[in-house]
């Protein structure tokens, strides 16, 4: 038997929400997304559709809490380039996020930056509901 936490027993949630780690282990900060299960997530690569942010560690199976981009609460997440201030961010690999590239394509827009970070840190966003952003030359 599976057992799941939410902060509230009516099916309806907050801004948070529990899931199982697929079978990699998840660090905090990293943008995950949602499996086909329902009760599973697993980190982003650069065109995936994310639903949240871990706020915390999971290895394999185990559970973690994740904020989900429709929070109205800002939210942190690692980077994997350098970031200005006002920045569209999207995913990028292994979690991260990095500005919206300027490259042809479709992305999913997940937020803002705040505030400017540097190659691996943290940067505090304002989340969106993942919107995909095409790029055109």
């Amino acid at each position: 038997m599976t057992t799941f936490f939410s902060n509230c027993a009516s099916r309806t949630h907050s801004a948070h929400m529990t899931y199982r780690a697929n079978e990699d282990a998840i660090a905090r900060h990293c943008l995950v997304k949602l499996l086909s299960d329902g009760f599973s997530v697993a980190i982003t690569g650069t065109s995936d559709r994310p639903i949240g942010i871990s706020t915390d560690e999971a290895a394999p199976g185990e559970i973690l809490d994740i904020a989900l981009l429709c929070s109205s609460d800002t939210l942190s997440a690692r980077t994997s380039a350098p970031i200005q201030a006002g920045d569209i961010l999207v995913p990028s690999d292994e979690g991260c996020v990095q500005k919206l590239p300027t490259t042809e394509g479709s992305y999913w827009q997940i937020g803002i930056a705040l505030h400017s970070a540097a190659n691996a840190s943290l940067v505090e966003l304002m989340p969106c509901v993942p919107t995909l952003y095409t790029v055109t030359e």
